[in-house]
């Protein structure tokens, strides 16, 4: 039988997931409430280390916020903590351990794509590979699982991270090296649009924009990157034409 705690955990994680899909990590981390779960137990921890991702992801995205470097330091440690703490939450018995084991190596992947998120907070500078480049190969090593470990896939984030770094040809590699695992991804779609905006490459943009368009054609119309994608269509389909 499932429990209360486990009941309030999985509704808990699911609302938080489906926020991290569409990038709005601060309600995402508002969502990621540890109060109904068991201390000590492998499913807090997981949650606690959810959350500190959460509320760092959108600390660097937000650097006009007053507190955002001191955000930053302090999950950039709970990260370490919540980590350490799940590890040694192992259960050791299976099935049990299979849940353990999946939710282990997703925080991995995770907290090496967060330090690369803390090593380029800083835009306009030379983007470094290296954590990012560490993520990949752990969520490659982890295979394929289905559901998948991870609600974006890694190669997605990153590309979120290098255009939020203003690295737009690392922007599109990994936006591209994400379709192949997630194709006709929308979300990828809209990140090399917005890569090709920013290039001032409006032709390219356009295409990448009717490509999202089509992936989110059963979405809300009313969606801001919905508006974004057809305002910018509308204003520039004179220069296509032209073209």
């Amino acid at each position: 039988a499932i429990g209360a705690h486990q009941i309030y955990y999985l509704s808990s994680t699911a609302t938080a997931l489906v926020h991290m899909r569409s990038g709005n990590f601060a309600l995402a981390a508002a969502a990621l409430i540890p109060d109904a779960i068991p201390e000590n137990s492998g499913a807090r921890h997981y949650l606690l280390f959810l959350r500190s991702y959460c509320r760092l992801r959108h600390a660097v995205t937000h650097p006009d916020d007053l507190r955002s470097d001191a955000v930053i330091r302090r999950e950039k440690l709970a990260l370490n903590q919540h980590l350490k703490a799940l590890k040694a939450a192992d259960p050791g018995k299976f099935p049990a351990s299979q849940s353990w084991a999946q939710a282990h190596t997703a925080c991995k992947i995770l907290h090496n794509e967060a330090r690369a998120w803390v090593d380029n907070a800083k835009p306009n500078n030379e983007f470094k590979k290296t954590w990012a480049s560490i993520a990949i190969r752990e969520s490659d090593r982890s295979g394929y699982t289905e559901p998948p470990l991870l609600i974006n896939p890694v190669e997605e984030s990153l590309g979120w991270l290098a255009l939020h770094a203003g690295a737009l040809d690392q922007a599109r590699e990994y936006f591209s090296a994400s379709l192949k695992k997630r194709s006709k991804s929308g979300h990828a779609y809209l990140g090399i649009a917005r890569s090709y905006r920013r290039a001032s490459n409006t032709k390219m943009a356009a295409v990448f924009y009717e490509k999202f368009q089509t992936a989110f054609a059963k979405a809300d119309a009313s969606l801001p990157e919905l508006e974004e994608a057809r305002n910018f269509i509308i204003e520039h389909k004179q220069d296509s034409q032209d073209d």
